[in-house]
């Protein structure tokens, strides 16, 4: 006879220990369906990790519907100094006559409207000839001066080279037409030296020409888009 505080010990003692073993049992095949149920779980996490990768990777036939050729990758803004201070100088004192003069003749009249036309004219060419921007993407370039842009396509350029002062170019400034032979032209976007030259294909404009800081980094800018432009245009022609 065994000895407890209870007084029906004895008696549900075996019916006690049966509750104690069935509950064991339980907690055992519920430890084993949860690490049944955890490698299911990290499974599904890996799947949804693989496909978030599948989704953030862009194929290269996919660029155009992603925007990625219109991202600029380079940029410049040049400021001309020497267009600057010409058209400000010349906008300022032009103001000043025009004000000093009163109109109390038709001939001091005519001077004086010729005067304020001459200092709108020179604030507007200030401020579209101050700064020679050059804009880049992996579709075209874009030079632009103000109001005054030129835009080329990749595809349409054949040939690159650069210009310098120790290679006899001059030092222009502003935008200028120079004949080239056969009848074409070249266009020059210019706000001193180096200056970076584009061969085109077609059109009467065959060749663009733009002053630049850094003639180098732009050639090579230019030379890694044409060459995704020719790649792109391969593959086409392949399909």
């Amino acid at each position: 006879m065994s000895f407890g505080l209870f007084p029906g010990g004895p008696v549900f003692g075996p019916w006690i220990a049966r509750r104690k073993s069935a509950a064991q049992q339980e907690s055992g095949q519920g430890d084993g369906s949860e690490k049944t149920k955890t490698p299911q779980k990290a499974g599904k996490k890996h799947e949804a990790q693989a496909n978030s990768r599948e989704r953030l990777h862009v194929r290269t036939d996919e660029l155009e519907l992603s925007g990625l050729t219109k991202k600029v990758i380079y940029r410049e803004r040049i400021f001309a100094r020497v267009p600057f201070a010409f058209y400000s100088l010349a906008a300022v004192a032009s103001g000043m006559l025009a004000a000093s003069i009163e109109p109390s003749s038709p001939q001091t009249a005519a001077v004086r409207s010729t005067l304020v036309f001459l200092a709108v004219l020179f604030f507007f060419l200030l401020v579209n000839f101050s700064t020679l921007s050059i804009r880049i993407t992996f579709n075209d370039i874009v030079v632009r001066f103000g109001l005054f842009n030129f835009r080329a396509d990749w595809e349409d350029v054949s040939g690159m080279d650069s210009v310098r002062e120790r290679d006899g170019a001059k030092n222009l400034y502003g935008i200028r037409m120079r004949s080239l032979p056969d009848g074409y032209w070249r266009i020059i976007y210019s706000a001193g030296l180096p200056r970076v030259i584009l061969k085109l294909r077609e059109g009467a404009i065959r060749e663009l020409s733009f002053t630049t800081m850094a003639p180098e980094k732009v050639l090579t800018v230019a030379a890694e888009c044409k060459r995704r432009k020719d790649a792109q245009a391969a593959k086409k022609t392949v399909r």
